[in-house]
């Protein structure tokens, strides 16, 4: 059965309202170790939820940035995207779910940054014009790229994959 959400402004007495946006009561088990976790967060279940869920999602019309620049080294950084649709259409080209909605960029080795270059500009000039958020994570991502590789600061370096067997271990 499904509980309508409430407006942010009703409140029909009771218990004060948490929070400032629709809302509604869910009901879930969790393991007694992701409630001591929660606890640490806030003392309020519903609210350390949220701020969890804030701090993990990606939300296409937020102000978090579309790319980053992670130092992994000292000296040394990698580049982080958010989700991507169209970034999955380059075949060769593999998102690897580093963090929630945080992916590193993987390609095949030999790969020569150019040629992700390229695949941005074709995916870009293919874009409808309602697709903003892949417009500046593509734009963003092109602009990144050409620099580093024109600066000569951009180089490639393998990381170790391993053939997953089918129970996910």
């Amino acid at each position: 059965m499904s509980v309508p959400s409430s407006s942010p402004t009703a409140n029909r007495g009771g218990r004060p309202r948490k929070f400032a946006e629709p809302s509604r009561p869910v009901t879930v088990t969790l393991p007694d170790r992701t409630l001591r976790i929660l606890k640490a967060v806030d003392e309020d279940r519903g609210k350390a939820i949220t701020k969890i869920a804030d701090g993990a999602a990606y939300e296409e019309d937020s102000d978090q940035a579309v790319l980053r620049l992670v130092e992994i080294e000292p000296g040394i950084g990698v580049l982080i995207v958010g989700p991507s649709k169209r970034l999955r259409e380059i075949p060769w080209l593999r998102l690897a779910e580093i963090a929630p909605a945080r992916y590193l960029l993987s390609m095949p080795s030999g790969t020569p940054p150019e040629r992700l270059e390229l695949a941005l500009i074709d995916l870009l000039d293919t874009l409808d014009e309602s697709e903003d958020y892949e417009r500046t994570l593509l734009n963003e991502l092109r602009r990144h790229i050409g620099n580093l590789r024109r600066e000569r600061r951009m180089f490639q370096s393998e990381i170790i994959l391993v053939r997953m067997q089918p129970d996910g271990s």
